[in-house]
């Protein structure tokens, strides 16, 4: 959907978040009797840190106007890394770029249990607002306005999967017209 051009655009440095880190890996709980209900808090926890990190990474491809060394890769694979990677290379091939950054307020809607040949997965319901978040001219650094029929703040799902020791990948990134 044309809507979700997820550009993080600006060459000024100093607007540009710092490279993200390797997510780190699910920690076991302390206690031995751990419920089954705590540890998914805990992994719920963990996949809203790795969305969070996702969504750095994307604000620094986005700004640069190239995935080269922001680091999406770490996050993201499959679908959601070709999304990423199509919306940056489309930026970039406008004379596009991204300023400022995002918002976003994201929730687990579904979580399922890693279980014997199957890993844990998540889907994250997440209300984005790209109001802070402008497209600029890479050349004159000019804001380029939304089309009128396209929503600052809208909804975004997005599946991702526990790939144990390497963290959570997000899978799937799905933007919706639904405001939110």
């Amino acid at each position: 959907m044309a809507v979700f051009t997820l550009s993080a655009c600006s060459e000024n440095k100093k607007d540009a978040p710092s490279s993200p880190k390797e997510p780190a890996p699910l920690s076991p709980s302390k206690s031995s009797s751990a419920s089954a209900g705590s540890e998914e808090e805990i992994a719920k926890t963990e996949v809203l840190r790795a969305y969070d990190k996702f969504w750095d990474a994307q604000v620094a491809a986005y700004q640069k106007g190239s995935m080269k060394g922001a680091g999406v890769e770490r996050y993201a694979t499959a679908k959601a890394l070709a999304f990423v990677d199509e919306g940056v290379r489309s930026m970039a091939k406008e004379g596009n770029r991204k300023r400022g950054k995002p918002s976003h307020k994201a929730t687990v809607s579904k979580f399922t249990a890693r279980k014997p040949g199957s890993a844990a997965t998540a889907t994250i319901s997440d209300c984005l607002d790209t109001s802070s978040w402008k497209t600029v001219k890479k050349d004159s650094g000019k804001v380029v306005p939304l089309p009128s029929d396209v929503p600052s703040r809208f909804t975004v799902t997005t599946k991702a999967e526990d790939w144990g020791k390497r963290g959570w990948r997000m899978l799937e990134v799905t933007p919706t017209a639904r405001k939110c």
